[in-house]
This record gives structure tokens, sequence and C-alpha cells, in this order.
């Protein structure tokens, strides 16, 4: 609840400045509304920029009122979760700015133009609830029971956890990597080969791949043989 009111306020107070250095008189109805005209690529870089920042900001007002609410349980630490805030809130700032658009806006030729209450109403939900999101989402990271680090499951120390997430992050992007290169090289290949000679080498190099990979599947896996009573 605290979540969401307090986004909620980061954004409306957002939205009035940005409305009142920017909204422009819109002269096509007879009370001229006022609405807001800018670029899209612009409004949308602000709109995640001042979410990952408001991110921020939530995920130390959240640890700091968790901390004092409830001081008993262990807790990570605030700056392993401030990606986790800015993320979070930045990803859904900006999903539900662009489907309030679509409802409520204009887009036409890179030019955004939605009426400012409007857009008061749309900011005044992103702020609830990315807001309530952000906060919960960074309230269960905080603990490490969520990530079911109890017992004998708990790590010996953070640089134990930082360097299994470094393994289970790092060994699939550098294999994504490998075979986005492999990929690019083999396409400049067949693009410069006749048609013929193209499917010959794809054929081999497919068959070489599936090959080496049931090779690998194949192989007996090393297991931990019982020590030899002496």
């Amino acid at each position: 609840m605290y979540g969401s009111i307090l986004g909620g306020f980061i954004a409306l107070s957002l939205t009035v400045f940005l409305a009142g250095r920017t909204s422009l008189g819109a002269l096509e109805n007879a009370d001229a509304t006022p609405s807001l005209i800018v670029s899209s690529g612009a409004l949308y870089l602000a709109v995640v920029v001042f979410g990952a920042l408001a991110g921020i900001a939530l995920t130390a007002l959240v640890y700091a009122y968790g901390r004092e609410a409830d001081p008993g349980p262990a807790r990570f630490p605030l700056r392993y979760l401030f990606p986790a805030g800015a993320v979070t809130s930045a990803i859904f700032s900006y999903a539900i700015l662009r489907f309030g658009i679509g409802a409520w806006g204009d887009i036409s030729d890179g030019t955004v133009t939605i009426a400012v209450d409007r857009l008061t109403v749309v900011a005044v939900v992103i702020g609830l609830v990315t807001g309530a999101l952000t906060a919960s989402v960074v309230d269960a990271l905080a603990r490490p029971e969520f990530m079911r680090f109890e017992g004998e499951a708990r790590p010996e120390s953070r640089a134990a956890v930082m360097a299994d997430m470094m393994r289970a992050v790092g060994i699939p992007m550098v294999a994504v990597t490998v075979a986005a290169i492999f990929a690019f090289l083999l396409s400049r290949v067949l693009l410069n080969l006749q048609p013929a000679a193209a499917v010959i080498v794809f054929s081999m190099v497919a068959a070489l791949v599936l090959g080496g990979a049931a090779f690998i599947a194949a192989r007996p896996r090393e297991t931990d043989k019982p020590a030899e009573p002496s």
C-alpha cells in the first residue's frame, strides 16, 4: 500500500512539473484543452529514466521501512536491490505509458499528443501500479528465505553468491555470444557461395553440429566414486 501511495505521489509530481514546462494550448477544440505535445522518443526516454530513478528511491524507502517495521529477519545489502528496483519501475512505467497513450493519446510522425488531464490519470496509474510492484519485488528479494537461502542452502559468503550468479549467467551469455558470431560468419560465407554449394556447406555444418551435440549427450556423466576403504 505504501509503495502505491509513494509511487503515485512521485509520478504526479513529475507530471505536474513536465506539463507545466511543455504543455501547449490545443486550439482544435473550443475549450482549448491543454495538451502535451512532445517527441515520442524524448517522452519514452524521460519515462524510462525517471522510472528508474523513482525505482531507486522507492527501493531505498521500502528497504528502510522494512528494516524499521521488522528488524528481526536478515536481509541482503541495499546495493544489491537497487538494480531490481530500477529495472522493475522502468519497465512497468514504459509499458503502462504506451498503453495509456495508445488508448487516450495520438502518435503521429514521431510526435505524441495527449491532453494533460488524461496524462495525469495515466501518470497516477503508473505510479500506483509501479510503486506497488516495485515495493513487492524489493521486499521479497531483500529476504534470503525468498531465494531459499536457508539452513545448508545459505551461501557461505556474499562472494560465493556473486560467483554462483556469474557462473549461472556468464556461461549462457558466452554460449549465446559464440553462437551469434558463428551464425553471422556462416551467413557471410553462404551468401558468397553458389546456391548449390551453399546448400551443401549448410548441410555439412548442420550435420556436424547435430553430431557433436549427440556425442556430448551420449557420453557417460562423471559421478563421484566412493572412497576406497583404507
